[in-house]
């Protein structure tokens, strides 16, 4: 395949500049939303169907928010225990 054909050109992503941008690419809303999904424990296949109906699609919204808080929260607990305990008193140098 010719280095200037245009699929060859999009894969590595050398159509405008030349080259690449620095730092992280742009997500698309498709990507964050897939990313939100896995976190609030979504089945990423069925997640389209479910949106179709909506009595269906709030169960397990609510369910994966309320896990995804409790998760966070318990994250959040550990992690500012260890900046307590971590902590240096006066007179402790």
């Amino acid at each position: 395949m010719s280095v200037k054909r245009l699929p060859k050109r999009i894969l590595y992503g050398e159509l405008q500049s030349g080259a690449r941008s620095h730092g992280g690419q742009m997500k698309i809303f498709k990507d964050t939303l897939k990313a939100l999904m896995k976190d609030f424990n979504f089945d990423l296949t069925l997640w389209e169907a479910l949106a179709q109906n909506r009595s269906a699609w709030c169960g397990p919204v609510i369910k994966g928010v309320k896990t995804y808080e409790q998760q966070r929260l318990q994250q959040s607990s550990v992690y500012s225990k260890d900046q307590t305990s971590s902590t240096i008193g006066p007179g402790q140098l």
